[in-house]
């Protein structure tokens, strides 16, 4: 007799059931990558009615780690979108309003917002954007909103164009992320005083700290030091830094936070341009967002889908 189970939370599993002799062998599925997310977004809009908008590849670029059952889930929930509109066909649009909402919960504008607290969360919502544009020329920017939604008052939506995998990443390209999380508080020094600076969104200074422990655990900022170490904690094991590591990782914020800075002020035009058009449209979307960057010389990237050839852009997306 051959018995097969499935969990999604094998960590919640008594030991004991996966002992030799019991359950031996154990096959990890994860979700799909970008390229069965395009053939799962194919499956279920052969099945709904929508516009050219809808770019199966463009999807899969914007729902890294989606399950098929939260691709079908958020497709209903942009129909949802399209029917309160008086359609009965999607389109990228009402994509681009649904996923957030699945992710992040409802709207909840802000109704009295002082002119300067706006201003500042304008600021700090259009220096990350840029940053996202200077830093992580291979990112596409989906969405960019300076209405509240779910815990935040503003938002960057921004995914990569080729399918990436956090552990393969370079030291160059996470101190680029890092520059990313710095630009929100970068700009508020830079454009409307060290006096006004705000707690920030998202949880970006946690982002941060993150990364540059990780870094630092990695030895990419130079010394380990002899002091730190692995020990017991409440919730497992944790990794404690040596004083030396946490003086590189203090030098490093330093150095990454003054660069955002020079850069951004380099491009001031440009962030004053876009405080300007989110202040009064509030939101724009990729193919607004495209626009803007594009009159300033800064391309977006075409989704970008890898293959067991070779990295190949699709038709359909190098044709948009």
């Amino acid at each position: 007799m051959l018995t097969i189970g499935a969990t999604n939370r094998i960590q919640a599993l008594d030991p004991a059931l996966l002992r030799p002799g019991r359950f031996d062998k154990k096959i990890r599925i994860d979700a799909p990558d970008s390229y069965g997310r395009r053939e799962i977004f194919d499956y279920y809009l052969g099945k709904m009615a929508h516009d050219n908008s809808l770019d199966p590849t463009i999807l899969a670029s914007e729902t890294p780690g989606y399950t098929p059952a939260d691709i079908k889930y958020l497709l209903n929930e942009a129909l949802r979108y399209a029917l309160f509109d008086g359609r009965r066909y999607i389109t990228y649009q009402d994509f681009q309003r649904a996923k957030p909402e699945h992710e992040m919960g409802l709207r909840a504008p802000v109704k009295h917002m002082s002119k300067e607290a706006r201003e500042r969360l304008a600021y700090y919502i259009a220096c990350r954007t840029a940053a996202v544009r200077l830093f992580l020329p291979e990112h596409r920017i989906a969405r960019i909103t300076i209405i509240r939604q779910g815990n935040t008052f503003g938002h960057v939506s921004h995914y990569p164009a080729k399918e990436t995998y956090q552990g393969m990443r370079t030291r160059d390209q996470y101190y680029n992320l890092l520059k990313v999380y710095a630009a929100g508080k970068a700009g508020e020094i830079e454009f409307t005083g060290a006096g006004n600076q705000s707690l920030g969104m998202g949880g970006d200074f946690s982002q941060i700290r993150f990364w540059l422990n990780m870094m630092a655990q990695a030895g990419m900022l130079g010394p380990l030091g002899a002091t730190g170490g692995i020990r017991a904690g409440l919730l497992g094991t944790v990794s404690d830094a040596s004083p030396e590591m946490v003086q590189a990782m203090e030098t490093a914020y330093q150095q990454v936070l003054a660069e955002t800075r020079r850069t951004l002020r380099e491009h001031a035009d440009m962030i004053k341009a876009l405080v300007k058009l989110l202040l009064e449209k509030e939101e724009l979307l990729a193919d607004e967002v495209k626009t803007f960057f594009d009159a300033y010389g800064l391309a977006t990237p075409e989704p970008v889908l890898l293959t067991d050839a070779a990295l190949k852009v699709l038709p359909d997306a190098a044709a948009r």
